[in-house]
């Protein structure tokens, strides 16, 4: 009854429609933002970690799509990698492979997991928000991030 009722808690966090839970993120210079600012149409968030094979192949196929670079090119669309743990050394170590592009950013706190504000059950997770930060799409794989983008922008 406990691992059902924690199942059901977790599917109802950040369904699509409804608007994602706002979290903070640090980037390397210090500067720290917050979902609820990235002010594009669309916002595609990476919930990664450095040390993922899985994360590394999902991230290099998608820094290597001309169409999504286009997109946040024309100021549509905002790349929001996001590392939810604290070993900084690593998620630093890591930055060079990552875009210049995208915004690289980490959760210097650890709310994301200490108070399960999304359900990450596997790494890479990939959502997608519109302007209002509503979820369109909720833990998707990177073909069906293309082929949205694809069909709407």
């Amino acid at each position: 009854l406990v691992r059902s009722r924690h199942h059901y808690e977790m599917a109802q966090k950040n369904r699509i429609g409804h608007r994602g839970s706002d979290f903070g993120y640090t980037l390397d210079d210090g500067k720290t933002g917050s979902l609820y600012d990235i002010r594009t149409p669309f916002t595609l968030v990476i919930f990664h970690n450095p040390d993922c094979r899985e994360c590394e192949s999902v991230m290099f196929h998608l820094a290597h799509n001309p169409d999504l670079k286009s997109v946040v090119d024309k100021g549509k669309l905002t790349v929001l990698t996001l590392y939810p743990d604290n070993d900084l050394e690593v998620w630093q170590e890591h930055l060079t492979v990552l875009p210049g592009w995208w915004v690289n950013g980490y959760d210097q706190h650890c709310t994301i997991n200490e108070e399960v504000l999304y359900d990450i059950r596997a790494i890479p997770s990939l959502y997608l928000f519109d302007n209002d930060k509503r979820v369109i799409l909720k833990d998707a794989e990177k073909r069906d991030i293309e082929i949205w983008l694809r069909n709407h922008l």
